[in-house]
């Protein structure tokens, strides 16, 4: 093979001396034959480097308009929302500069965090409320650190404002406070990540639009900040939750919140105007109640106003709005209890935006379905999909 290639190599240059003879007889100036002696071996490098495997995605995140993936080499791609991106093509997944040793990802409404191997945490995108912790209110389209958090191991994006679980199963929060959302006892501003007042047996996190929420070591759920007719700016505890094992909100504009109990069902709480809750009504409940007919439960992700859930038999149900089709069910009709995605049977986990939904399969494939505003379909086209559509990454 390397004979081969030698050969292919002085042929090549024996071309492109002829080209580059014929090129100045045109009369082009020498830089002009430089840049085209130089496009022809960026062209030899890309078919080369074709045969490289390429990393394959281990984690999927959703956002207001955005999606990433948490790729096998520790890299992330990301693509939709052009207005705080590093690339000038917002339809196809991206590279994020600077970051090779992530380990999670979250994605917020026109912001990403990313959870390093040395357990610190860097974000990106929107500023103007701190939410990527480093004390300015200024966008950035490269990561920066998170000021004060170094020992994370999980953590959550909400609308504007952002969450780490830490490694004493602590939580520090930071970015905006309007509600309470940090949990600091006040909607006080703060310039940089902040402990969450009382909790300390923290499983995992989640973060709304104005809110956030702890689950607990002892299957109990505690939430602060606000969301539909809950407010405060402390911990308070979920009153009925007491076996949870999975906990979800939406990262964006969302207003309500959805639980994983030990025996696999769902319950849901919270905005209920388009049936996202799950129980067959259009009404907001500011307790939880068990989502109709889903009973095999492994993960759960929660939309602006949709839900889905992943099942044990790897297929995805999902319910509430449809507008966009982020259902998945190849139709535009709002649903109040689940229906199931056409096409996935393969799934390992599931994010939900806005108003879009993303699978990671078994193949490490990645489908998403809905809208499509800002090519965060990753499909290369602003078009939206009412049925599941491959990125291409």
């Amino acid at each position: 093979m390397n004979g081969v290639r030698s050969t292919h190599g002085f042929l090549s240059v024996i071309v492109i001396g002829l080209l580059i003879s014929s090129i100045i007889s045109c009369g082009l100036t020498e830089e002009a034959v430089i840049e085209y002696q130089t496009d022809q071996y960026t062209d030899q490098d890309t078919v080369t480097n074709a045969s490289s495997p390429r990393p394959k995605a281990t984690a999927i995140a959703t956002g207001s308009a955005d999606s990433c993936a948490l790729l096998d080499d520790k890299s992330v791609k990301c693509w939709g929302s052009s207005s705080y991106s590093w690339s000038n093509n917002n339809l196809y997944p991206s590279p994020v500069p600077e970051i090779t040793t992530a380990t999670a990802i979250a994605v917020g409404s026109y912001f990403s965090c990313a959870l390093l191997d040395d357990k610190s945490v860097k974000c990106w995108g929107a500023g103007g409320s701190r939410q990527l912790g480093n004390g300015s209110t200024g966008d950035s389209v490269t990561p920066v650190t998170v000021s004060g958090v170094s020992t994370a191991k999980a953590i959550a994006t909400g609308g504007s404002h952002a969450c780490a679980l830490l490694d004493n199963s602590s939580v520090k929060c930071w970015g905006n406070n309007g509600s309470g959302q940090l949990g600091i006892g006040s909607n006080d501003r703060t310039r940089f990540a902040s402990n969450v007042l009382g909790v300390t047996s923290t499983n995992a996190i989640t973060t709304g639009s104005s809110h956030s929420c702890a689950l607990l070591d002892n299957g109990s759920v505690q939430c602060w900040g606000s969301m539909d007719n809950f407010y405060s700016h402390t911990p308070n505890t979920i009153s009925g939750i007491t076996t949870a094992t999975a906990i979800a909100t939406s990262s964006s504009w969302g207003s309500h919140t959805c639980v994983i109990l030990t025996d696999n069902t769902v319950q849901c709480w919270g905005r209920n105007d388009y049936g996202q809750l799950g129980d067959g009504s259009i009404l907001d409940r500011t307790s939880p109640v068990t989502v109709t007919g889903i009973t095999t439960t492994i993960a759960i992700a929660a939309g602006d106003s949709h839900t889905c859930a992943l099942l044990t038999d790897s297929t995805v149900q999902c319910w509430g709005r449809n507008n966009y089709g982020q259902l998945g069910d190849g139709s535009n009709t709002d649903r109040e209890t689940p229906v199931g995605v056409t096409g996935i049977s393969t799934a390992t986990a599931i994010s939900a935006g806005s108003s879009h939904t993303c699978a990671l399969l078994a193949d490490s494939k990645i489908k998403c379905w809905g809208a499509n505003f800002s090519g965060q379909l990753g499909i290369g086209s602003q078009e939206h999909s009412a049925t599941p559509v491959t990125v291409t990454y």
